[in-house]
């Protein structure tokens, strides 16, 4: 819940509280992609939820440590699954241009985007945290951004 997850935001010096923070958005963001099992969060209510969070924590100018290690985790977390799916994606990949991509192949493929799409969400998400206004719009990136990972 994120009173759980507010709590361990505000003592990230503390290894636990770390590590608990770290397992709750891990968790989250395995269950947006299909590869490991049937996604039960998409890209929209994950970064949804972690604006809910993000909206709750503490103004800068109290005991928060800052957006950076937030930041750095959610980072973290997303570049090393897209770094698995990408390891996936090779293995399944057609050998060449004319060849007819497997299902497989396919499923890693969407999943890396969902990764884009959070990813972008996550960037608006994080603005407004590091430049500390209030939010001006839902998260959602603009239709032409499109990060590669």
């Amino acid at each position: 819940s994120r009173d759980f997850l507010l709590l361990h935001h505000s003592n990230p010096s503390d290894p636990k509280s770390a590590d608990a923070a770290f397992n709750v958005y891990q968790t989250l963001l395995f269950s947006t992609v299909a590869w490991w099992s049937t996604p039960k969060l998409t890209a929209e209510s994950f970064s949804t939820f972690i604006q809910s969070v993000v909206d709750r924590l503490p103004s800068s100018s109290s005991t928060f440590p800052g957006p950076s290690l937030f930041g750095e985790q959610l980072v973290d977390m997303v570049w090393s699954i897209d770094t698995e799916l990408e390891e996936i994606a090779i293995e399944h990949r057609p050998p060449n241009d004319k060849a007819v991509p497997t299902l497989e192949y396919k499923r890693v493929e969407a999943d890396k985007q969902v990764l884009v799409d959070i990813v972008a969400r996550l960037l608006v998400c994080l603005h407004v945290l590091i430049n500390d206004s209030p939010p001006q719009r839902a998260l959602r990136p603009p239709k032409s951004f499109r990060p590669q990972l």
